[in-house]
Order: structure tokens, then sequence, then C-alpha cells
């Protein structure tokens, strides 16, 4: 391989490298954007449910209607928490396969472009 097919294909392997490092960098802003949401929605549903409980307690004790509306509320908080935290593990799994596969591909890129010869 001549020089100049070895500074194209040099080049050429860099921006593929520049790219998937771009990729991870945007992959792990998603990520991180995500996880922020799913954070702000529990807190918004636990707001929500405080807000609910509070109003409970103003119905008079002798209501049947208003312990189990109560045990609904709380076990709906309980099943946020279960939920949020179902979800960022998944997505924490995720994101970790999604690293590996583009730090293989980026080391992957590199070898390739350390392997470039020119006579």
């Amino acid at each position: 391989m001549n020089q100049n097919e070895y500074e194209e294909k040099s080049a050429a392997l860099t921006q593929e490298i520049n790219r998937i490092e771009w990729l991870e960098e945007d992959f792990l802003s998603l990520k991180r954007k995500h996880e922020e949401r799913v954070l702000d929605l529990q807190s918004e549903f636990h707001h929500l449910s405080f807000e609910v409980e509070s109003l409970l307690h103003h119905v008079p004790e002798g209501s049947p209607r208003k312990y189990i509306d109560l045990q609904g509320n709380e076990d709906l908080r309980r099943q946020m928490v279960h939920y949020v935290r179902e979800h960022l593990d998944q997505l924490s799994h995720h994101a970790t396969q999604v690293r590996h596969q583009l730090d293989d591909e980026r080391e992957e890129r590199i070898r390739e472009r350390n392997r470039l010869t020119w006579e």
C-alpha cells in the first residue's frame, strides 16, 4: 500500500472511531435524560399520591371507602417504586450492553488502523 492509500484508509478509520465515540456520547446523554424523566415521573406521582392521601384524610372516619382508597393509593405508590427500580435496572443493563458493543467496535477499528502498513 502506498502512502496515499495508507493515509486515506487511516483517515477513514479515524473518522469511524470518532463516529463511534460520538454515538457513545449521544447514547449516554439520552440515557441520562431518560433516567431524569423517569425519576421526574416518579416524583410527580409521589406528589399526587400524597395529595390524594391528604384529601382522603378529610373523609369522615366511618366511611368504608376511605381505608380501601388509602390502601389502594399506598399500593399504587409501591408499584410505582417497583416499576421505576425495574425500569432503571433494565436500562442500566441495556446501556452496559450497548457500551460494550461500541467499545468492541471502536477497538476493532483501532486495531485495523494500527495494522495498516505502507511502503
